[in-house]
């Protein structure tokens, strides 16, 4: 995802981190999802990798997964916080939203 989606987000009162403001470009898509996973962290990705991860049983606190191409910015800002809105950690944990 563009810096941006992290920038809006925030703005509109979402908890954000990103890969951008860490620094991690390099690390790989496993260590970031365990990475996000301990920090009880949900992905927003355009990445597919993160899908096949999720669907080969690794754990997980929650992947909202766009199609490339297919949203602009504020359509994804929207959803993420409709389901920061919606629903608890808890209830993302080893869950994929696709949007």
């Amino acid at each position: 995802m563009p810096p941006s989606v992290a920038k809006q987000s925030k703005a509109s009162g979402i908890d954000v981190s990103s890969v951008h403001a860490l620094e991690i470009f390099s690390e790989g898509d496993p260590n970031l999802l365990e990475l996000a996973t301990a920090e009880n962290r949900v992905i927003c990705t355009r990445d597919a990798d993160y899908v096949r991860m999720a669907r080969a049983g690794a754990q997980h606190a929650g992947i909202v997964f766009f199609e490339k191409g297919q949203r602009n910015i504020g359509y994804i800002v929207r959803s993420l916080r409709n389901i920061a809105d919606e629903r608890t950690s808890a209830e993302m944990r080893n869950l994929v939203e696709f949007r």
